[in-house]
């Protein structure tokens, strides 16, 4: 919520009239968090893993400004978030992981949600901020 909050302040700051949508995206943002409570397992998590995070012939995850301890299936919705092409390959990607039971696919939904809005939500105050 604080970075979703984050995000929305430097949107309403540039655009006050936004503010019932920006209160929407929270509202939903809010809601998806809440379905999250409570699954009882944390990792580190890179926060926002993608290819240009990683350097080096051995790769090595750089830029942890969003890491956090979360939900395990975090870094995989960044990763299915940003690269949909991935999508055939789902099913190997969560058994890779460790994370094929039918409650991760349900946290895992839930957390590509939530990373959708929250991407959403920066895509939106990086936009305004350049323009």
């Amino acid at each position: 919520m604080q970075i979703a909050r984050g995000y929305s302040r430097l949107v309403l700051a540039r655009d006050p009239a936004r503010s019932s949508d920006i209160a929407a995206q929270l509202r939903e943002v809010e809601s998806t968090v809440r379905e999250l409570a409570g699954t009882g397992r944390t990792a580190l998590n890179h926060g926002d893993l993608q290819a240009a995070n990683l350097i080096g012939p051995l790769p090595m995850l750089v830029d942890w400004e969003y890491a956090q301890w979360t939900d395990p299936t975090w870094d995989v919705a960044c990763l299915v978030e940003y690269y949909p092409e991935l999508q055939p390959r789902f099913d190997e990607l969560l058994d890779a992981c460790g994370l094929d039971s039918p409650s991760d696919r349900q946290i895992l939904s839930l957390q590509q949600r939530l990373f959708a809005l929250l991407n959403s939500l920066w895509q939106q105050a990086e936009v305004e901020e350049a323009g």
